[in-house]
């Protein structure tokens, strides 16, 4: 069968953060101790015109019968269908429409994920192919390892869902491909580097493929990962938090290991003999030297006289994986047709429908996270294609 190559959907998310200070008894606006407002437009989502493809997204049709007023208003208002395939339901747009900005922040208020605010969350420790995915929220001064689920309003869950159509019928399996992705600032301000997308797709040939966080900021060649755990200054005062805690049986004032850090039982903290400024979190990738001046959440002093670690040789830092685009993207042969690359999707045999659950959020632990961003724009854009055979 004969399939003509188009982009499947391009996806631009824009991004305003903007400061809240929501019940701060600090002051301060450092990391996982402010409230950041990220106000998300969702714009720029199409289709190219052709009747051979439908974009859509799972419907929560337990609490949104499909014949529902809920459903016939959204149905009505959008110029979209509802329908139950096997035991899901989907909305789909008409074959070769895309959602509108509105459609799609209608669809995640009514599924409870978030629509303007795009507050720093954690995916805490990750390795790429793993099934099991959650964010978290943030720890704040004084306590160091919050393990709490992050709120759906916190983040955006984004379960596409996708379908060629033949005729009358679905074709099935075919690959849905990730062909571009931009993550840019749109200010002086940068926070791009902080933007993650979790991929979940059911048709992966292995688990590394099923499963993934991608940094689309990264242009490196191979996959990294991200550190999730570390000494922190939350409360802006310039130096890294610490508080009373048992050392060798003796309460004492220590650094607070934020996150996941955890040290070597055998070695002990030790009192630090000066204040002095230290890049522990190598913040900075330069040899100058750096102080006051360049201070911030992930750059801060130890204090002279309280008990921590001079660095990370003696601790265990948990760390996220992640891939990058120059390892989704595909491989564009002879005649059309892509290979290789990370397909993020596959339309099923018997239903027809490939899907694709794509979770996007602000990593925290990420170095862009800091007071100077406050404020920051940043635009998000995804591009789908299939084979051109």
């Amino acid at each position: 069968m004969k399939i003509k190559g188009l982009n499947i959907a391009i996806v631009s998310l824009a991004c305003l953060t903007v400061v809240a200070l929501a019940g701060s008894s600090l002051g301060t606006l450092a990391w996982y101790a402010y409230s950041t407002r990220a106000t998300v437009a969702y714009s720029g989502t199409a289709v190219q015109k052709t009747e051979q493809l439908q974009i859509g997204l799972e419907w929560d049709a337990t609490k949104y019968p499909v014949n529902g007023a809920v459903a016939t208003q959204y149905k009505t208002d959008y110029e979209a269908t509802i329908e139950s395939i096997g035991t899901k339901s989907y909305c789909f747009m008409a074959g070769g429409a895309g959602f509108s900005s509105a459609g799609i922040t209608k669809y995640l208020e009514l599924h409870g994920f978030a629509t303007n605010e795009l507050p720093p969350v954690t995916s805490r420790s990750y390795a790429s192919g793993s099934a099991s995915f959650h964010l978290y929220e943030s720890p704040t001064f004084g306590y160091p390892n919050n393990t709490a689920y992050a709120a759906k309003n916190r983040y955006v869950e984004l379960p596409f869902a996708f379908r060629i159509k033949s005729d009358s019928s679905a074709v099935a399996s075919q690959n849905i491909w990730l062909t571009d992705v931009t993550a840019a600032a749109a200010s002086t301000k940068d926070v791009k580097d902080a933007l993650r997308i979790h991929v979940h797709n059911e048709e992966g040939e292995d688990a590394a493929h099923q499963n993934f966080i991608l940094h689309p900021a990264s242009e490196s060649l191979n996959g990294g990962s991200t550190y999730v755990g570390g000494v922190l200054d939350l409360n802006g005062d310039g130096v890294y938090d610490y508080g009373d805690q048992k050392v060798g049986g003796i309460t004492r004032l220590v650094e607070y290991r934020y996150g996941e850090c955890v040290p070597d039982a055998a070695v002990d903290p030790t009192p630090f003999a000066t204040t002095a400024y230290k890049d522990v979190n190598e913040y900075f990738d330069d040899s100058e030297t750096h102080g006051e001046e360049d201070r911030n959440t992930f750059f801060a002093q130890h204090a002279q006289g309280i008990y921590g670690y001079e660095d990370y040789s003696d601790i265990t830092r948990g760390v996220a994986q992640y891939v990058t685009f120059n390892q989704v993207r595909p491989q564009e042969s002879g005649g059309g047709s892509f290979s290789a690359g990370y397909p993020i999707a596959k339309t099923d045999a018997e239903t027809g429908v490939g899907l694709c659950t794509l979770t996007v959020w602000l990593e925290g632990w990420d170095h862009a996270i800091i007071d100077a961003n406050i404020g920051a724009k940043f635009n998000l854009g995804l591009q789908f294609e299939i084979n051109r055979v």
